[in-house]
């Protein structure tokens, strides 16, 4: 379907007189080419002087053998070329001419045309007395020439006669037997069609042709042997690549080759044709009996490559990334295709492309090494893939490539890597789409040939077209009655593809929405049409009525409209529609907007004199973005991409829907439509920094959604990126919508109360933040903490009210937040530490109670011991430093009723490991009933008898007593506990024996313990002297099974007590119980044999013998215990 809309129009027109009768015309970006029935060209160029930017003038002509039937002129070659031919009685010659340096021709100046064969010698010299002369080669041909093309790439030549298609290429050869040089034309490719050719086109190695009923487009691929591979565009040219703007910024998806392994490669790697999938690549020996009479049947060299025929087997291929490309954007792309599994199965897929499967491909003829190729020298080997093939009962008329290709060239060249491809150009590597127009009288179709295939519109002309141009963004269709003007998705089908928009926040217009007839300019007798950069030149004839010189000819020079202009166009009339049709407007919207950003990516402007205005392309992006935002729209979910490219503020867009409210004259929340609110509760919670508005702008977006999302407004002030409002305001605001969600006696959601409490704290009310903050369970908050850090500190520089107040009220809560923010890798140790030490410094931080119980938590886990090393010394720096400022209780200290209470170690399996039995008996502590028993320092008085008494329940504090109670030896014991752990290290050792002092509570207990890790021997001799009762515990619990340390061990041991036999004291007793303690726990563990070895040799046999026999019988026992076992075992066996 043809929309049609009048809002283009040309910027400038005028005339440009011609002498003679026009029979072909063509123009460049600054000139236009006329051919007369005189046999004369005539040159014409723009004077960019000139205020109206249409006016040309004739600059030179140029005269030409015979009548010329076509025109064309190269950018890139800089030459003209005709099809010119002579009529005689007999026959008729056709010839192609290339006018090399037609230039030198002027009205002053008439050169000798020196003509040549193409793909020969310079064999003729120059005058002396000619100073200049105009270069002309001739490429005789046999038969009828029907068309020619060049490529403004490249300056290849296509020239089209009969069934055959000659490619010729521009060469710089060298004068034999001389150093100078010149320009020629070779032949190197041949390509022989099924049918007669009409026209042909030709753009980089992508060849068009049409005839009567058939139009086929092919792609020459060629082969490079030094890298044993086929060159293909998409491997070498289209690595990841991207295009960035000022408000986009476009990611080129690698696209996959869709080329299979060339069979006519002998010597390829069979390791790299086992990489492709060959089912389906040609047809079975049992071909399908549609498919029988078709060329993929007739002949095997016809096939890509070569497979075994296997009727059972069929290939499965489930994909689950690969989108499809079609139309859909955002969510509903993505709800549509994101769990989609697809069979792909080959066959299938080729019996769709039918057209394909019947199009005969050309047969090649490579003619580069061959003398008729003039010796055009390059490597690699040839193939031609079909990639477009239709036939129509009907009549083709027009045929036409249109490429797409980037603005800058930001990847490399295809010929930096594999050389000299005569099909490639050096703009090659930027090239993103091809598409191909063609058409009948009245009918036309666009197709995408790359980077995906596929039909992407349809038109309707309103009248038999006589004439065709297609551009990226615009089609010319010359008619009897003048010029029409439809919109062209060419260029936007190859931007569309060079992204993925599987995202919710990527999106592109529909480039298969309807197209537009957007102008009609009548002209009287239209004959001619040529497209260049800038101007559309169009020849007209007034029929005088008499002979047919008298005929008037003008050659009309229209000024186009720049992109930004033509935008602009569309705009000022889809506005006049926007409230009576609004698919009118978004029509004209989306058309705009996929002209700018084309023009964004490719840089073709419309207008060489200026670039594109980059505010346009946001200004159309924030239309599209307000129009989606409308209530009642379906789809919705595109606001949020178009309002995201526009660069629009927070602020400006939510004014945006104010002034919509205020125009409409609605009171009712409804007024603001799905997409607005899709998009401020995606900017909201988008985890970027928070917005930088004014306290007003911020109260202004608080209200809105106030308005239009109530349910969520405590959400936006907990956890949003909105941190900029008036409190009082946004206090009354939130009171006011809990007073529409609730009852009275209604309990209130930890959201709500949540954001109530921290509203109250910025409100400098701590007392009532802390009643709304004791309404919120300890399990939400903390959920709701770890979720949203940012709630627990401003910037990461300090603690935030919000976790001020928990630290008063539920410092347990807070300390786990801090626990579980560690885990996940969001607030570092470090991080944490420096958290909690504000504003306190660092000599008090004994004083830390938070502190200390957050590095306990932490290394209480084994799964953190990679942070054991630096908190395990600072919390050993605290524990120390508090028992150096330890102090009893005095009167004047408060005291507690839970100071008396009983508390445990640590439990986990980290690093706070089993205290060793014997450290209850070493001073402070005195014994392990001492540390479970309540505090000896304070008394509290029975809170029965209290009441009865009439007097509330008291703590006295006690003076001249000792206790070892946990809560008085707690961090002795934690100390100890980390001490004897196996996670315990020598460098936190060193560094705790640097920190002891003398007279420190636990001294000895804890000098031994770092011994034990030092100097075992000495900790051992220690324990020998001052705590022999010991010895019995402490060796068991250090030596455990380790019989080299029990030798050590039992010869110090009897060593002692030799020298109390010579001179005893109060420890003799002691020493002896130590050794009968030692050898009764060795006789009950040990086997005999080891148990002898450990007996020491000057013993006495008598005091040994009654463990020796404890020994055995433990032997014995064992033994007996293992029979009765094992017995059981094997009877349990038998019975089942």
């Amino acid at each position: 379907m043809v929309k049609v809309y009048k809002c283009h129009n040309f910027k400038s027109q005028s005339v440009v007189p011609v002498d003679g009768e026009p029979v072909a015309v063509f123009s460049s970006k600054q000139r236009v080419f006329v051919a007369t029935q005189q046999c004369v060209i005539e040159v014409f160029v723009l004077d960019e002087q000139d205020p109206s930017g249409s006016k040309y003038t004739k600059s030179n002509s140029f005269s030409t053998e015979a009548p010329i039937e076509q025109l064309l002129y190269n950018e890139a070659g800089g030459y003209v070329s005709t099809i010119e031919c002579k009529v005689s009685r007999r026959q008729t010659f056709y010839s192609v001419k290339i006018y090399l340096n037609w230039n030198v021709c002027t009205e002053d100046n008439r050169p000798i045309a020196h003509v040549r064969l193409a793909g020969g010698n310079q064999s003729v010299k120059r005058s002396s007395m000619e100073s200049d002369w105009m270069d002309v080669i001739d490429i005789p041909c046999r038969q009828n020439v029907s068309s020619i093309s060049t490529c403004s790439k490249t300056g290849n030549l296509a020239i089209a006669s009969e069934e055959v298609i000659f490619l010729y290429h521009l060469v710089e050869k060298t004068v034999p037997n001389s150093n100078n040089t010149f320009l020629d034309v070779v032949l190197f490719l041949q390509l022989d069609w099924s049918f007669s050719v009409n026209q042909v086109t030709l753009c980089e190695n992508f060849v068009g042709v049409l005839s009567e009923k058939e139009i086929q487009v092919a792609r020459i691929l060629y082969s490079d042997k030094s890298f044993g591979r086929l060159v293909d565009e998409d491997e070498t040219c289209r690595t990841f690549r991207s295009v960035s703007t000022e408000t986009f910024r476009i990611a080129n998806k690698r696209t996959s080759s869709s080329i299979i392994y060339p069979s006519f490669l002998n010597d390829r790697d069979p390791s790299i044709v086992g990489q492709f999938s060959n089912v389906g690549s040609r047809s079975s020996s049992t071909p399908s009996p549609a498919l029988s009479n078709s060329s993929v049947t007739r002949s095997a060299t016809d096939s890509y490559s070569c497979i075994l025929d296997d009727e059972n087997f069929v290939q499965w291929k489930f994909e689950e990334n690969e989108l499809p490309r079609n139309e859909l954007s955002g969510i509903k792309r993505r709800d549509m295709f994101c769990d989609s599994k697809t069979v792909h199965l080959k066959g299938l897929q080729d019996l769709l492309s039918r057209d394909l499967l019947l199009a005969d491909p050309p047969k090649i003829k490579d003619l580069r090494a061959s003398l008729s190729g003039g010796g055009h020298m390059t490597f690699g080997e040839v193939k031609v893939e079909t990639v477009l093939y239709k036939r129509v009962d009907g009549g083709w008329g027009h045929i036409q490539l249109v490429p797409t290709y980037l603005a800058k060239n930001e990847r490399f060249g295809l010929g930096d890597r594999t050389g000299t491809i005569p099909v490639h150009s050096s703009s090659f590597s930027n090239l993103v789409g091809m598409s191909v127009l063609v058409s009948g009288d009245t009918t036309g179709f666009l197709y995408s040939l790359w980077p995906h295939s596929s039909l992407l519109t349809e038109y309707k002309y309103t009248m038999p077209a006589k004439q065709i141009w297609a551009e990226g963004e615009l089609i010319y269709i010359l008619t009897e009655n003048g010029l029409e003007i439809y919109t062209c998705r060419a260029s936007a089908a190859a931007v569309f593809s060079m992204e993925d928009y599987a995202s919710p926040v990527k999106v592109f217009p529909s480039v298969r929405r309807d197209i537009c007839l957007c102008g009609i300019h009548p002209f009287i007798g239209p004959k001619k049409l040529t497209v260049s950069e800038n101007h559309v030149i169009l020849l007209a004839m007034v029929d005088s009525g008499g002979r047919q010189d008298d005929n008037l000819w003008s050659l009309y020079a229209l000024q186009k409209y720049s992109h930004g202009e033509l935008y602009k166009e569309m705009i000022a009339f889809g506005s006049r529609y926007q409230r009576k049709n609004p698919d009118t407007y978004l029509s004209l919207l989306e058309e705009g907007h996929m002209i700018l950003r084309s023009a964004t990516v490719t840089g073709v402007t419309g207008d060489c004199s200026s670039s594109l205005n980059p505010d346009l392309l946001l200004e159309s992006a924030a239309l599209l973005g307000e129009f989606y935002s409308m209530p009642r729209n379906m789809q919705w979910y595109l606001c949020l991409p178009y309002y995201l490219m526009s660069g629009l503020s927070l602020f400006e867009i939510v004014r945006q829907a104010l002034q919509y409210k205020q125009h409409t004259k609605s009171t009712s929340a409804y007024c603001y439509g799905q997409g607005f609110l899709y998009y401020l509760n995606y900017v909201l919670f988008q985890d970027e920094e928070p917005f930088q508005l004014k306290e007003e702008e911020g109260d202004m977006v608080l209200e809105v959604c106030a308005e239009a999302m109530p349910d969520k407004l405590s959400r936006i002030i907990l956890f949003s990126r909105l941190q900029t409002y008036t409190q009082e305001k946004t206090l009354n605001l939130l009171k006011h919508a809990l007073q529409q969600k609730y009852k009275p006696d209604e309990a209130k959601s930890g959201t709500d109360m949540l954001a109530l409490s921290l509203l109250h704290l910025k409100s400098c009310d701590p007392e009532s933040a802390r009643l709304a903050l004791a309404a919120v369970s300890q399990m939400e908050l903390r959920q709701f903490c770890v979720d949203h850090h940012q709630l627990l500190h401003e910037d990461f520089q300090q603690l935030s009210p919000l976790s001020q107040l928990m630290r008063r009220h539920c410092p347990e809560v807070l300390i786990q937040c801090l626990i579980a923010l560690h885990d996940i890798g969001t607030i570092p140790l470090d991080l944490a530490i420096k958290l909690l030490q504000v504003p306190c410094g660092y000599d008090e931080i004994y004083q830390n109670a938070h502190l200390k119980e957050y590095l306990e938590l932490l290394i209480d886990d084994e799964q953190r011991k990679y942070v054991f090393e630096d908190a395990v010394v600072l919390l050993c720096e605290i524990y120390i430093k508090c028992l150096l400022k330890w102090r009893p209780p005095g009167a004047s200290l408060p005291v507690t009723l839970a100071s008396s209470a009983i508390c445990h170690l640590p439990k986990g399996d980290g690093h706070f490991g089993q205290r060793y039995v014997w450290l209850d008996h070493i001073p402070p502590l005195q014994g392990s009933k001492s540390i479970r028993q309540p505090c000896q320092y304070t008394i509290t008085t029975n809170p029965t008898s209290a009441r009865r008494s009439g007097d509330t329940p008291c703590t006295l504090v006690k003076a001249n007593v000792s206790c070892s109670c946990f809560r008085c030896r707690e961090v002795l014991l934690k100390l100890q506990s980390i001490l004897c752990s196996p996670f315990t290290t020598l460098t936190l050792v060193e560094k705790v024996v640097t920190l002891l002092e003398e007279g420190i509570q636990g001294y000895d207990s804890l000098w031994v313990l770092c011994m034990l890790k030092k100097d075992p021997d000495r900790a051992t001799e220690i324990m020998m002297e001052k705590y022999p009762a010991l010895l019995t515990d402490y060796s068991v619990s250090i030596m455990q099974r380790d019989f080299v340390k029990w030798r050590g061990f039992l010869d110090m041991l009897m060593e002692k007590l030799q020298l109390q036999t010579e001179k005893p004291d109060h420890r003799e007793p002691m020493y002896l119980e130590g050794v009968k303690g030692v050898f009764s726990w060795l006789a009950d563990v040990m086997e005999p044999p080891d148990f002898l070895n450990l007996l020491p040799g000057k013993g006495n046999v008598m005091f040994f013998l009654p463990f020796i026999g404890t020994c055995y019988k433990k032997q014995q026992s064992r033994k007996l215990l293992s029979n009765i076992v094992t017995k059981g075992e094997h009877l349990k066996k038998i019975a089942s």
